[in-house]
């Protein structure tokens, strides 16, 4: 494996960032490395599929994180309420 062939792996990774500036820029950036790549460089391909069929397990752990934090905070809340009693 080369370095180039390393460095298009790592940027299948953190082209799923592109999500942060840009609607579905999550799913469009490995995409689009998966389709540049995938014939040439095979190793860039799993990379760049891997990262895409990791994004619904984000999702779902983004939404059990904000579960959780709701629940420690409406139980802070009702902690401060109690003392005020």
């Amino acid at each position: 494996m080369t370095d180039e062939e390393k460095s298009w792996g790592a940027l299948a990774h953190l082209s799923m960032l592109a999500g942060l500036f840009l609607p579905f820029g999550n799913v469009l950036g490995p995409l689009a490395v998966y389709l540049a790549k995938k014939d040439t460089m095979p190793f860039v391909g799993d990379q760049a599929r891997e990262e895409i069929a990791l994004i619904p397990l984000r999702r779902e752990r983004t939404r059990i994180s904000d579960d959780l934090y709701d629940w420690a905070m409406s139980w802070e809340a009702w902690q401060g309420l109690s003392a005020l009693r």
